[in-house]
């Protein structure tokens, strides 16, 4: 399995993030300053209050359907500077909540 970094539980907006976590691929990204740690807690902020960036209507619905249930919720968002889209998914039951590439779901 991957590498993952666990940090703090959170509960700020309609979606609890339960356990924040991202992919080796997200922290070695981070590590060489292509992508930036404010472009990352952006995105979890943004995921975290329902807007799902670049999915598709249907996904948008489908998340907005899933929410009174805890289900799986997904958003994507490119990053503005490198131009490089990234996941975010909550698992169905809210525990954890994974940003990634897509190339490593």
């Amino acid at each position: 399995m991957e590498d993952t970094i666990k940090t703090n539980e959170t509960k700020k907006g309609p979606i609890t993030l339960g356990f924040k976590v991202m992919t080796s691929g997200i922290a070695a990204l981070l590590e060489d300053k292509t992508m930036t740690h404010a472009f990352i807690a952006e995105c979890f902020q943004r995921h975290e209050s329902c807007d799902y960036g670049v999915t598709c209507k249907e996904d948008s619905e489908l998340n907005d359907k899933s929410i009174p249930y805890k289900d799986r919720i997904m958003s994507a968002y490119i990053d503005p500077i490198s131009k490089i889209k990234v996941w975010i998914i909550t698992d169905a039951g809210w525990q954890t909540t994974t940003i990634l590439l897509p190339t490593e779901y």
